[in-house]
């Protein structure tokens, strides 16, 4: 649960930045690291899912 508020947290920050609605930044994320829909993810999934986003804050693609 911790996982999953933390990743709604953060893709609420770039969805802030980009101007991007937050559930397309959660359908570009399930798109670029793959796996199911934030309820059902695993640990692995959402860590993944959060690493990526910082890539992108970073300016990494």
């Amino acid at each position: 649960m911790d996982l999953r508020t933390e990743l709604a947290k953060n893709v609420a920050a770039w969805s802030a930045r980009t101007g991007t609605p937050h559930g397309v930044v959660h359908t570009k994320l399930r798109t670029v690291c793959g796996g199911p829909a934030v309820a059902q993810a695993n640990e692995e999934q959402l860590q993944t899912r959060l690493r990526k986003l910082q890539d992108w804050f970073i300016g990494r693609k």
